[in-house]
């Protein structure tokens, strides 16, 4: 539930996502 890695995940396309996740 981060609003950082919501923005980041929405601010790049869905076809090119890294496992950006903060956990």
């Amino acid at each position: 539930e981060d609003k950082e890695a919501v923005m980041f995940s929405k601010s790049i396309p869905q076809g090119n996502r890294e496992p950006h996740v903060r956990k």
